[in-house]
């Protein structure tokens, strides 16, 4: 039996683990750099506690979540895992819907109610967060977070590393690029260029 941890002892750890919960798959325990001991009735290790698996054959049983929602520190931690030969895992909630010709990368949670529209594809790591509905054909680059209540249209591109904040609305077709940050409740009718931080209905960039 595969055993996952959880990296994050933290609020996004508890929907993951709830996340797995639902689906019958109980983690062995969250990984934290900041602290040990027990989280949610599970055992909290620091990363050193698993280094002396780097490089074995035993690493093949020992899967992760990164539960981080600051998305370059997620990036990091997974980078980090896979070049350990830890392999990543989707937390996918039953209540969501992904449909299947939909593609999701490693490493992504989709929380609950959530859809993942028809041929849709996301990269590794993306949160794709409670009610949150990507549409058809959408593309999300990876370590992307869609907060909760986000809506992308049809065809909307979504570049890596963006933040998209809880209840924006992407209209279809929309492409935005790297690194950018769309404000809560934001309604974006334009393409975004990259690093942006756009904010408002319709958005507009915060210079």
């Amino acid at each position: 039996m595969k055993n996952i941890y959880i990296y994050g002892a933290s609020g996004h750890g508890k929907v993951v683990l709830y996340t797995f919960a639902a689906n019958k798959i109980p983690p062995a325990g969250f990984i934290d750099d900041e602290a040990t001991g027990v989280f949610c009735d599970l055992p909290v290790v620091s990363p050193a506690d698993l280094m002396p698996k780097a490089d074995s054959q035993s690493n093949l049983d020992q899967h992760f979540h990164i539960a981080i929602g600051n998305n370059q520190v997620r990036e990091m931690k997974f980078n980090q895992l896979i070049a350990l030969g830890f392999v990543p895992e989707n937390a996918i909630h039953p209540s969501a819907v992904v449909y299947p010709s939909a593609s999701l990368g490693s490493g992504c949670l989709v929380a609950a109610t959530a859809v993942v529209g028809p041929s849709a594809t996301i990269g590794n790591a993306c949160i794709i967060n409670h009610g949150a509905i990507v549409d058809h054909d959408c593309v999300i680059g990876s370590f992307t977070h869609c907060a909760p209540n986000v809506t992308l249209g049809g065809g909307v591109r979504i570049g890596k590393s963006c933040l998209i904040g809880a209840g924006a609305v992407i209209l279809p077709g929309i492409t935005i690029g790297d690194g950018v940050t769309v404000g809560a409740g934001a309604v974006v009718t334009k393409n975004i260029s990259d690093n942006q931080v756009q904010v408002g209905s319709p958005a507009r960039n915060l210079a």
